[in-house]
């Protein structure tokens, strides 16, 4: 006659983890779309609730021009990448779950952090800003002119100035767009999209395109610079299996970025 395990039994015996449910190549790719409308539609909001809220207060001598000078109204980027992320990723989220999955992390790859995760993000983030620290000097000596990081300065430099709260700046730059955008590109797509026809390469490649596009605000080396930084953070995405070197390395790189602003604005 068989015995029943004791409840003890069965809490010693370890518990198998359950693969996600994926999402197939076309599904994710319009899911995609759909979390990039959210985005995008959330951003928009933000802009046009600041702007009337600006013209409520007083008369704007130059709509239009004030209007273009709010893609780089620090206040206006905070606030817009804040809220955008947390649509975002509440998106993503309810996809995740509506699939039939239990848990988000095990889809986007966000399962235990480890030391050596850690030091992975912080050696990769090293030798990749070197890398390409070096490709844009060698760019600058070659084409005779200022090198990309002084082209593409003057983004940075007028959100920095004109952020209103530097401490909703940092928090939106350094935490919440990493944590969006790596969910997004390195987790949702990544895994909806290595596993079809493109495969991990095709994936890595794709997903650092479509991350370039959305920084439109910077010129062609710039553009460029970030569609390596995308490949790197794929292959990292891939070899490690996990997202959280890519969401330190992306962390890093723009809190790097806020610290040379900072950094040439006082000298």
């Amino acid at each position: 006659m068989d015995v029943a395990p004791s409840d003890l039994e069965l809490s010693l015996v370890p518990e198998c983890p359950v693969a996600p449910v994926l999402w197939g190549a076309w599904a994710t790719i319009g899911l995609g779309l759909a979390t990039g409308l959210v985005f995008f539609a959330a951003q928009t909001v933000v802009l046009f609730i600041y702007l009337a809220v600006k013209i409520a207060s007083g008369p704007v001598p130059d709509l239009l021009a004030y209007l273009q000078s709010l893609s780089s109204n620090g206040l206006v980027v905070s606030l817009a990448t804040v809220v955008s992320a947390l649509a975002g990723i509440a998106f993503i989220i309810l996809f995740v779950r509506v699939r039939g999955n239990k848990s988000f992390s095990g889809y986007l790859g966000l399962g235990k952090i480890s030391w050596r995760l850690v030091i992975t993000a912080v050696v990769v983030f090293i030798v990749a800003f070197g890398a390409i620290l070096g490709l844009e000097s060698m760019y600058s000596s070659l084409s005779h002119s200022a090198s990309a990081g002084a082209a593409n300065s003057s983004f940075m430099t007028d959100t920095y100035q004109t952020a209103g709260w530097l401490p909703l700046l940092w928090v939106a730059v350094v935490l919440f767009a990493p944590v969006f955008e790596e969910a997004f590109f390195r987790g949702f797509l990544f895994a909806g999209l290595e596993r079809s026809r493109i495969g991990a390469v095709g994936t890595v490649l794709l997903t650092s395109l479509v991350w370039a596009s959305l920084h439109l605000q910077y010129n062609l080396m710039g553009m460029a610079t970030i569609v390596i930084l995308g490949l790197v953070l794929g292959t990292v995405r891939f070899k490690t299996r996990s997202l959280w070197p890519t969401i330190m390395i992306h962390a890093l790189w723009n809190a790097t970025a806020l610290v040379a602003t900072a950094a040439s604005l006082k000298s």
